[in-house]
């Protein structure tokens, strides 16, 4: 099918997407992973550990609180120019739950952020407030995974059932999801400890070992999702999908191609024996892992116009 220029402002709405949706899951599910980080500290003891889980709580909050005022921004701005839009309904979108998991979020990450030298003596306490943290922004992650996928498409036949039940897709969606965020908390990690090379200045050896552990756990957490993603397209969705959508075959393998570029170049700062002088790998793993976002965010909008 040829690819038209519908397909290209659709493309460009995802790139664009696909960078809002890059921050505002890497906030979401920067507590769990600085939180993880930090319990690793306090099992062997090492400073470096609790002050990686420091940087990559701040950028989690930084991160988030961003995607809240462009939702918010976007949201008085349409309402502004065009009051009768309709918008919506947040409550409906993510339920109850969904809403007390959002707040839950951004308390616990407030808290969780501006107690690290006050709770300094009690540092199991300060990682129970990471774990809640972490805990709402991954039960938000899942409440909108299953709120925006949809649970039926059009028949790839005119044989088949007239609905096709996308229903049982729903909860492995929404674990990659999870894995997936984890693995963008790490990428704006990595761009955000280089970012504050000069202004913390905890020393070479710090951020050496910081940009290893975001390389490694990042690395890997981005292969899982790339894998469950494929198994998951290639064997269950596209199979369904009638003849004119298998073409978001090349969107999602172009996407995942970029991830797996960008897996490699993780891979690689991970097992550099001097990763600070390695920032370029991080500067084209970064745009490589939105490249990956943004493959998925196209195929969803293709799939939310048939749906």
């Amino acid at each position: 099918m040829a690819f038209t220029t519908a397909d290209a402002l659709l493309a460009v709405s995802a790139v664009i997407l696909a960078f809002n949706l890059f921050l505002g899951l890497a906030g979401l599910a920067a507590p769990l992973l600085a939180c993880l980080v930090e319990l690793a500290g306090l099992a062997k003891k090492q400073v470096f550990y609790r002050k990686t889980a420091q940087q990559l709580s701040v950028m989690g909050l930084s991160a988030g609180v961003y995607m809240l005022v462009v939702l918010g921004g976007t949201w008085v701005l349409v309402l502004s120019r065009a009051p009768d839009t309709p918008l919506p309904d947040i409550r409906a979108l993510l339920g109850l739950s969904g809403l007390a998991a959002l707040v839950l979020w951004l308390a616990a990450s407030l808290a969780y952020v501006f107690t690290w030298k006050s709770l300094n003596e009690a540092r199991g306490l300060h990682a129970v407030l990471g774990l809640a943290a972490g805990a709402g922004g991954l039960t938000s992650i899942v409440r909108l995974v299953l709120a925006l996928l949809p649970l039926s498409l059009p028949p790839a036949k005119a044989d088949t059932p007239p609905v096709l039940d996308l229903a049982p897709l729903l909860a492995p969606s929404a674990a990659l999801a999870v894995v997936l965020a984890l693995a963008l908390a790490g990428t704006a990690g990595l761009v955000y400890i280089l970012y504050r090379r000069n202004r913390d200045d905890w020393g070479r050896d710090y951020y050496n070992f910081a940009l290893k552990l975001c390389a490694k756990w990042t690395a890997l957490a981005l292969l899982a999702a790339i894998a469950g993603l494929a198994g998951l397209g290639y064997t269950a969705l596209l199979p369904l999908l009638a003849d004119e959508l298998r073409a978001l075959g090349l969107p999602l393998g172009l996407g995942a191609g970029a991830g797996l570029i960008a897996c490699g170049l993780l891979a690689a700062l991970w097992q550099s024996a001097t990763p600070l002088r390695q920032k370029l790998l991080v500067a084209l793993a970064a745009p490589l892992v939105w490249a990956l976002l943004s493959g998925l965010a196209y195929a969803a909008l293709r799939l939310a116009l048939v749906a």
